[in-house]
């Protein structure tokens, strides 16, 4: 399955907002990560990791997120696998992606939680424990 299938809308603010007006966005839309822009181009991220360690540094909360954020930003093209996304997160151990279109521009959001997706993984945990029941029965029957 494609990212584009999965992605949510990105939540971007421009470079200038302030560390307390990212974390009031990230609290708003109940996300753990804003796309931070400058003229439409990605600048940085900034996450619930970065206001965390913003506050842990004392770092003064009107400075503009964008001194705080993550700007090694790691994007996956809306076209890739959900495999790569994950393979992507596990590699950098983040939990989110900017996901782009073929131009560069943001066009969604991937966080961990989009991957996981709890009803598919306790379906399909379900399906795994009655397949693996099924097997084993079978197994004691050839024996």
């Amino acid at each position: 399955m494609e990212v584009k299938f999965i992605m949510k809308r990105p939540i971007c603010a421009d470079v200038h907002v302030s560390i307390k007006d990212a974390a009031k966005l990230m609290s708003q839309y109940k996300i753990g990560m804003i796309v931070i822009t400058n003229d439409g181009k990605i600048e940085g991220v900034f996450t619930e990791r970065d206001l965390v360690n913003s506050i842990a540094k004392g770092i003064d909360l009107t400075k503009p997120a964008i001194e705080a954020a993550t700007k090694n930003v790691i994007t996956i093209n809306e076209n890739e696998s959900i495999e790569k996304a994950a393979e992507l997160m596990r590699k950098y151990r983040i939990r989110h992606l900017v996901v782009v279109n073929d131009a560069g521009e943001v066009v969604g959001v991937l966080s961990l939680r989009d991957l996981i997706d709890e009803d598919n993984c306790l379906k399909n945990l379900t399906i795994i424990s009655t397949y693996e029941e099924l097997e084993s029965k079978e197994l004691k029957i050839t024996s």
